[in-house]
């Protein structure tokens, strides 16, 4: 069975080319011979080291579009279009320099060899010359999707000017406050420490405080005492179970549209 198919694939690929050489002037039949024989190896055995789709491509070789096959990487260009002798991508898919071994998983099969070896002989089409990523399945600019502020590096921010400065505690303050003040609000009146206690219960672990931890709050006079009580709380483990709740929620979600 094997050889039946091996014998198959061979004369597939010699009829192919039997149609595509001859026209060797036609962008057509070269950027099908291109999708149908070449990208699908190139995705599937180069495309997790030589692509856009990771943050730094080894040997700074990328191979999801002609200008980065064209430009190569480290050592050069990947390919000479026209002369395959001369295309280190080719010398490194035939593995018979022990320096120059691609890929890693093993040595390619004999006809994607042949087949790659024609690509470059009849100019290396490849029709995704392109600077940024591709849009996916779904129209998502993964390129441009990297500049959603969540992806971005942290960076300290001027902190906004605004009039009623005796207010703020902290520079996130300014930051609330400035946003009220476009819309003539002002923050509203302090909370007293009883109230102030039951939101942070709240907030952090979804419970309340017992009338033990009200009464030794309220007698705790001292500076940082509110301060002390929220760091308790982070360290809580019902801080944990309030919280991963939400997290949970999110690996849930993903997993039903992912």
């Amino acid at each position: 069975m094997g050889e039946v198919m091996g014998t198959y694939r061979g004369i597939s690929i010699v009829s192919f080319l039997m149609t595509v050489v001859p026209a060797a002037d036609s962008d057509t039949d070269q950027t099908q011979f291109f999708e149908i024989t070449i990208r699908p190896v190139l995705v599937e055995h180069c495309g997790k080291c030589h692509s856009t789709t990771i943050t730094k491509t080894k040997g700074g070789l990328r191979l999801d579009s002609r200008d980065g096959i064209l430009a190569g990487g480290d050592s050069g260009p990947a390919v000479v279009a026209g002369s395959a002798e001369e295309s280190r991508i080719i010398e490194a898919i035939r593995c018979e320099n022990d320096h120059l071994r691609m890929p890693p998983a093993g040595k390619l099969p004999a006809a994607v060899i042949a087949d790659f070896i024609t690509w470059v002989q009849m100019g290396a089409m490849d029709p995704s010359n392109r600077e940024t990523a591709p849009p996916d399945s779904d129209g998502i600019n993964l390129t441009k999707s990297r500049e959603f502020w969540a992806f971005q590096n942290l960076k300290a921010p001027d902190v906004p000017l605004v009039e009623s400065h005796d207010r703020l505690r902290t520079p996130v303050d300014a930051f609330i406050l400035a946003k009220l003040e476009d819309v003539l609000l002002q923050f509203s009146p302090d909370a007293d420490r009883r109230t102030l206690l039951r939101r942070g219960y709240l907030d952090l672990t979804g419970l309340t405080p017992t009338p033990e931890v009200v009464d030794n709050y309220l007698a705790d006079k001292s500076t940082g005492a509110y301060r002390r009580v929220v760091n308790r709380l982070l360290a809580s483990p019902h801080f944990g179970e309030r919280w991963g709740q939400h997290w949970l929620r999110c690996r849930q979600t993903a997993r039903r549209w992912g």
